[in-house]
């Protein structure tokens, strides 16, 4: 059956149209391998694109927010990375961290939270498994650590730890220069006989072993601190100061009183001065 004039012109003009838009379509196409073939042998040879690139992220990094899970980790990472730069003299890991902090989870309790406190509590427990540790707790340790190095270098300890022991070493030294015995120091009156200026050259003696002593003391303390022995220091609040008791992680070691002034304390938890009037 022949189709009409009509209809064969029809069926023709369709057929046209449609050979056209694949033509126009594979051109299309055509141009655009062409177009990114062009680009990426420019590139491949100028790497003009990804300088351009990079130039407007760095121009524009101040504008993006910083949010999102994985710039968490990286900000936590950064955090971790800006400690460990800070010099530390004293013994390290492997990791660059101190040994104490690599071998030991540190905490620290506050109460209040705000103000000058009435208790402060620093603990430290020994890790079992490092490998399995969480980046967020290498750092509150480390922020810990640090904090009870600046407390030791405040805390003071009471004379009377060492006034026997420097009062047998002063007799000691007064034996073996052909003095008598010492049973009391002090000055007696304001007449200087030969038994009152000995009484006082030993109190003047006897005032720099006790420094010696607790400078010495302070030392094994530091070092005692630093390799993770030191297991908690509690602070609490007394009578216009702050006493404070150091106890070992080995329970055969006796526990350490101190003082500290509580000036010292509000400046190392960085609470305004104000605060305290």
């Amino acid at each position: 059956m022949k189709l009409p004039e009509s209809e064969t012109r029809r069926s023709s003009w369709t057929t046209r149209k449609i050979i056209k838009s694949v033509a126009i379509g594979a051109l299309g196409l055509v141009l655009l391998i062409g177009t990114l073939a062009a680009i990426s042998l420019y590139e491949y040879r100028t790497n003009k694109i990804a300088h351009t690139i990079g130039s407007l992220l760095a121009d524009t990094n101040g504008q993006r927010m910083a949010v999102g899970s994985l710039w968490s980790k990286l900000q936590s990472r950064d955090e971790v990375q800006k400690s460990l730069e800070v010099p530390i003299a004293i013994s390290e890991s492997d990791d660059g961290l101190p040994i104490a902090v690599a071998t030991g989870s540190y905490g620290m309790r506050r109460i209040p939270k705000d103000g000058p406190p009435g208790y402060v509590g620093v603990w430290r427990i020994p890790l079992n498994d490092q490998n399995q540790r969480q980046l967020s707790d290498i750092v509150e340790s480390l922020r810990v650590y640090r904090w009870g190095l600046n407390l030791l270098d405040g805390i003071e300890l009471p004379d009377v730890r060492y006034r026997t022991r420097a009062k047998r070493e002063v007799e000691s030294l007064y034996r073996q220069i052909g003095k008598i015995e010492i049973s009391e120091f002090g000055v007696a009156d304001s007449v200087m006989s030969p038994e009152a200026l000995d009484n006082q050259v030993a109190e003047e003696i006897m005032k720099e072993m006790v420094e010696r002593l607790k400078s010495e003391e302070m030392e094994s303390i530091r070092k005692e601190f630093e390799k993770g022995s030191v297991g908690q220091i509690y602070i609490y609040q007394g009578l216009g100061h702050y006493r404070g008791e150091l106890v070992f992680q080995d329970n055969g070691d006796p526990k350490i009183t101190f003082n500290l002034d509580p000036a010292y304390l509000q400046t190392i938890l960085d609470i305004p001065m104000e605060a305290n009037q």
